[in-house]
């Protein structure tokens, strides 16, 4: 992890994290420069909302292991390019409880394991797992949910259509108070040009260069 992120960290936080990230590694290389992509976007929008309660770098470790449950998933699942099916979506579905218990079980981090649990829930109410709304949902998750979904449209991860900055900028204001939190969506528009440097600089690493950083 780079050093300037590893105070948040105890010694076997930190052993947690490597480990973890090791076996995203070997199980989905471009899931982990997913998970990579999202955390430095997650560290750029923490860094120009100024929360009162978390720094920066726990939105950065949130981001990293939102994703992390899909090593609970069989293969033949996440591997998949294709259309999912029914059953399929719901064991992906799953990935969100398995993160939380993954984060719960390996740190003492009570807030990211929220964040990890809730990445997926909407701000209308409409998301999973459990379909809560607005303000109830974490802070940490709402902003992971926006990097999440910014990466996703400008990767054309799960078969989206691959967009530019401004219409994934686009995407999420006209998302913003159904899927998104508005007021994080705001500051996203206010301050996109340096997230917009940050996801580069992070997109255009090799994996063996994501994993010297982490």
């Amino acid at each position: 992890m780079p050093l300037e992120k590893m105070h948040i960290l105890t010694r076997m936080d930190s052993v947690s994290a490597r480990f973890l990230v090791n076996a995203l590694d070997k199980a989905d290389p471009r899931g982990l420069h997913h998970a990579f992509c999202v955390a430095e976007v997650s560290h750029a929008l923490g860094t120009v909302l100024e929360h009162e309660r978390f720094t920066p770098e726990e939105f950065w470790l949130a981001g990293l292991l939102h994703d992390i449950g899909l090593l609970g998933i069989p293969k033949k699942i996440t591997d998949k390019r294709g259309k999912l099916t029914k059953v399929q979506k719901e064991y992906i579905k799953h990935h969100t409880k398995l993160s939380k218990f993954m984060v719960d079980n390996l740190f003492t981090a009570p807030e990211i394991s929220q964040a990890v649990l809730c990445h997926h829930e909407r701000t209308d109410g409409n998301g999973y797992p459990n379909g809560i709304s607005g303000e109830d949902i974490p802070f940490m998750s709402r902003v992971v949910a926006i990097a999440d979904s910014y990466d996703a449209m400008r990767s054309a991860a799960w078969l989206l259509k691959k967009r530019s900055h401004d219409n994934a900028v686009a995407e999420l204001g006209d998302c913003a108070g159904t899927q998104f939190d508005p007021e994080i969506v705001k500051h996203f528009h206010l301050h996109h040009d340096p997230i917009y440097v940050a996801y580069e600089k992070a997109k255009s690493l090799s994996i063996k260069d994501v994993m010297r950083r982490i």
